[in-house]
């Protein structure tokens, strides 16, 4: 079992609700925390194998689990809706790993901009495929400052390579050209 544990990070009781108040920042304390990697589910790389985990898309469990992300540009709270085998009770999650790992112990906060989601049940644009959204399974971050370099294929943008490679080293991948884009697919 692979298991993490972080320096100093905590979450104050009720950390979701103070978040929506005052900001993810107002959540944190100092106390120790772990987390262990070994209840995901294994990285599906075929369709097969994406539907036999997660189910078909845009079934009842794709949309049920979210967290708020606090965005430091816009003050806004954006609620990211993902599968329920990506949020495991009191253990693995989308919220346990990747979100304390941002706004608690890489301090990454301040790089949280505009325009965070999730859940979508919806096609790729302009094709009749089903987008990774629609198992929630896919993450989209700042994408109201990254939509320009996102379309045009740009390598520079504004997502702070710590917030990429938190989630990468949480065994979601990105796609070329899609700066901001996180998938639970290989």
């Amino acid at each position: 079992m692979e298991t993490i544990r972080a320096n100093q990070i905590a979450v104050v009781a009720f950390a979701s609700a103070i978040g929506v108040v005052a900001g993810p920042s107002a959540a944190f304390a100092t106390h120790q925390y772990w987390h262990s990697h070994s209840s995901y589910p294994q990285t599906p790389t075929t369709y097969s194998q994406k539907t036999s985990t997660f189910g078909a898309p845009c079934n009842s469990q794709a949309n049920d689990n979210s967290t708020l992300w606090h965005a430091a540009d816009d003050g806004i709270n954006y609620n990211v809706i993902y599968h329920r085998k990506l949020g495991v009770a009191g253990g693995s999650s989308l919220h346990n790993d990747i979100y304390l790992h941002i706004f608690g112990e890489l301090n990454l906060g301040p790089s949280v901009k505009s325009g965070w989601g999730g859940y979508n049940c919806r096609y790729i644009a302009n094709t009749t495929t089903w987008s990774n959204h629609a198992w929630g399974i896919a993450i989209d971050g700042n994408t109201v400052p990254n939509h320009q370099w996102a379309r045009h294929c740009h390598a520079a943008h504004e997502l702070a390579a710590g917030i990429s490679n938190t989630f990468t080293s949480h065994k979601y991948h990105t796609i070329s050209c899609d700066v901001g884009h996180f998938e639970y697919y290989d």
